[in-house]
């Protein structure tokens, strides 16, 4: 069975992250699998080519480049694609499009985020709507995409399937306060400096300008406290100017989209994650991981994550004084830290199993290519109708 997976871009991100250990599960149960992307510079190609994973780019020539479907429809045919399962917003509409070309060939999207839809404009909101009536079924990652699905896109819920991601805990290594310290060593700072971390992407709905203005509270009693932001974006310039406001320059560093962020989550004391939305953080579930208490924001997929009192601790978006009151109860309780890590990497275990996260898509797509490609929801419809029926 070969299986396209198209994405909308490769380059560090949740889903893309995601993706990979998708695709390389995959091919562990069977299945040839093909992945290809539309735009950016795909920054995660190489490490795609690593695990064995064929990468082919259909990059598009603006935003919206109808003349890339005709090449996917070309495409399905050479390669002769049994299923295709799409990922964003992009990537859904346009491949949705292509396959329905190709000959109806089954088709999954995949929702990730709750705030998409009411930054899409109009035309874009109707050919999402329009892609996931097409489709076979559509992914979500939480309940809270779920409901942003059911509610924006007017969607049947049972033709919506949630399966949660899974992190490789063999990847992420629990580091207690020894190894925290030996982690900071071998990054050349300071053993015993207070680090508080996050990765994400540069964009207003990941809520790091409260972050800043957060930091500038904690270095008031921490003056000494290290606040390093992982990852780049449209939004960077916003950040440095409000780094620059608050003279941070020495407490604050941006570091940009990195290759090694499993050895700087073991340096971090703290995981911060202040989004105003979020679907589900693939990177709070690394952090979790890795044993690192995390303070998020109480929105979205993040309540599904994070356990206030748990593992971590949960603020409301967009207020600084709240979350750099959280942060600084952290530092100053090295102990409840520790149990936050030891609790979030076991609920990782038991709740974001990578294994169970293949499989489950394995059943799916399985499911689906027995149903031919015959229209929306076919086989899931007919199996959820029948159990309905027996209840």
């Amino acid at each position: 069975m070969k299986i396209w997976l198209l994405v909308t871009g490769l380059d560090f991100g949740g889903t893309e992250r995601r993706l990979l250990d998708l695709a390389a599960g995959l091919q562990e149960c069977g299945f040839e699998v093909v992945v290809s992307y539309l735009t950016g510079n795909g920054a995660l190609v190489e490490e795609y080519a690593r695990r064995g994973i064929r990468v082919v780019p259909f990059l598009m020539r603006g935003k919206w480049d109808l003349f890339v479907v005709r090449r996917m429809v070309r495409f399905i045919h050479a390669e002769g694609i049994d299923l295709v399962h799409t990922h964003l917003v992009h990537a859904n509409i346009l491949g949705c499009m292509a396959a329905r070309l190709a000959g109806r060939i089954p088709v999954i999207s995949s929702e990730v985020n709750t705030t998409d839809w009411t930054q899409r404009n109009v035309l874009v909101r109707a050919l999402a709507r329009w892609c996931h009536r097409q489709v076979e079924v559509v992914t979500v990652i939480s309940s809270a995409v779920r409901d942003t699905v059911v509610g924006r896109a007017h969607l049947d819920p049972r033709r919506i399937t949630m399966i949660r991601p899974g992190v490789d805990l063999s990847l992420h290594v629990k580091t207690g306060p020894e190894m925290t310290r030996e982690a900071k060593r071998e990054l050349g700072f300071e053993p015993d400096r207070p680090i508080v971390g996050t990765v994400a992407r540069f964009d207003p709905r990941k809520g790091l300008v409260t972050l800043i203005c957060a930091a500038d509270l904690v270095l008031k009693r921490y003056p000494d406290a290290l606040f390093l932001i992982v990852g780049d974006g449209r939004t960077r310039g916003d950040i440095e100017r409000e780094i620059n406001r608050l003279r941070l320059e020495r407490s604050v560093r941006l570091l940009g989209s990195r290759n090694d962020v499993f050895a700087l989550l073991r340096a971090f004391d703290i995981f911060v994650l202040p989004s105003h939305a979020e679907g589900l953080s693939i990177s709070v579930l690394e952090a979790m991981a890795t044993g690192k208490p995390v303070i998020a924001t109480s929105v979205g997929g993040l309540v599904e994550s994070v356990v206030a009192g748990e593992t971590g601790l949960l603020v409301d978006p967009g207020d600084e004084v709240a979350l750099s009151q959280a942060i600084i109860d952290l530092l100053n309780d090295p102990a409840r830290r520790s149990a936050f890590g030891t609790r979030g990497r076991e609920r990782v275990e038991k709740t974001f199993n990578p294994t169970a996260y293949v499989r489950e898509t394995e059943q799916l797509y399985r499911e689906v290519l027995r149903g031919g490609g015959d229209g929306f929801g076919s086989p899931r419809l007919v199996r959820l109708e029948r159990e309905a029926v027996s209840t």
